[in-house]
């Protein structure tokens, strides 16, 4: 089964996420609010939350693709260059419709890159949110674990964060 994430469904939960924060915590401190002017700097933090993803499920992952094509030295900036983001793992279906296990997955997966994706962001600006959004992937991470293969234990690879 092949999971393609969709990078503008990540940027679309970071973008939400940092919106209701702002709205919601004005108190809060934080960045300013997060917006496509971010997109940039979000990308590179985002293939390090995915790649973070692929490590903690290496033994449920048979293959992944991960920006296959090289870019040229202004691609990775341009908003418009896509990302590449796609995981095979060896899920069989286990008396649920594949097509919808697989957007489930793929949902889970995108979520828990958001997240990881906004505890890089806020991890200088208040390391207790920070905190909270990777223990919220964590979380998401275990569970997607469970749907994906309750019988193998979870990876041996665990992403570091600094």
């Amino acid at each position: 089964m092949t999971i393609t994430l969709n990078p503008r469904n990540i940027f679309d939960e970071i973008f939400a996420i940092s919106a209701m924060m702002a709205h919601s915590q004005p108190e809060v401190e934080l960045p300013p609010l997060l917006c496509r002017d971010q997109i940039p700097g979000l990308r590179h933090l985002m293939r390090i939350a995915f790649a973070n993803l692929v490590m903690q499920f290496a033994e449920k992952i048979s293959s992944c693709r991960f920006d296959e094509s090289t870019p040229g030295a202004e691609a990775p900036y341009d908003p418009e260059y896509p990302v590449t983001m796609a995981i095979e793992l060896d899920a069989g279906a286990s008396g649920t419709d594949t097509q919808a296990k697989a957007l489930m997955l793929k949902a889970n997966m995108e979520h828990i890159v958001a997240l990881s994706t906004l505890s890089f962001v806020f991890d200088c600006v208040n390391p207790e949110l920070a905190r909270s959004y990777r223990a919220r992937a964590a979380e998401a991470a275990c569970t997607l674990g469970e749907e994906i293969d309750p019988a193998l234990p979870p990876g041996r690879l665990a992403p570091w964060y600094y």
